[in-house]
């Protein structure tokens, strides 16, 4: 049911209107408006050119910063990530029996040897192979950090793996 003697929210008097959304307390004349309009500037769309250029013709950020010209490099960087966290993956993992390609790369880091463990499956009947999340580790690879990797696998595809490469 709605309320015919609508009270000000501030101190509970008399409202005013004031002319389209606006209204004005009688005790006070503090004024609001009853539809608060989204305050700020509206947030850019992910720009999936960028992560073409990037992921799939291997370009450097920076480089792409510099042929920019009025972007920074770390602007273009924060871009990337937004734009890499807002794609989902839109490509489904190849139906029937898929092989397993499985990789390590180990580096050193400030003193700290890692190992990067990267995952792609394809079909075992061929296809395109696709990229599952990489998982890094510090230390060497060991069979423990294959173990792991092997166990991060997604459950969807985890039982129709027949090969290891």
């Amino acid at each position: 049911m709605n309320t015919l003697q609508g009270k000000s929210p501030c101190c509970q008097a008399k409202i005013y209107k004031g002319g389209g959304k606006r209204k004005q307390c009688s005790l006070c004349k503090k004024t609001w408006s009853i539809r608060q309009k989204k305050r700020g500037r509206k947030p850019k769309r992910p720009n999936a050119d960028l992560l073409r250029k990037v992921l799939g013709k291997g370009c450097k950020v920076s480089h792409l910063a510099e042929r920019k010209g009025s972007v920074s490099r770390s602007a273009l960087s924060q871009r990337l990530k937004k734009t890499m966290s807002a794609t989902a993956r839109t490509n489904k993992y190849p139906i029937g029996w898929l092989a397993l390609i499985a990789d390590a790369l180990w580096f050193e880091l400030d003193g700290k040897r890692w190992t990067l463990y990267v995952l792609a499956v394809r079909s075992t009947t061929g296809g395109l192979a696709y990229f599952l999340d990489p998982l890094l580790l510090s230390g060497r690879e060991t069979g423990s950090g294959r173990a792991e990797a092997l166990a991060s696998m997604p459950l969807e595809i985890d039982n129709r793996v027949v090969t290891l490469v």
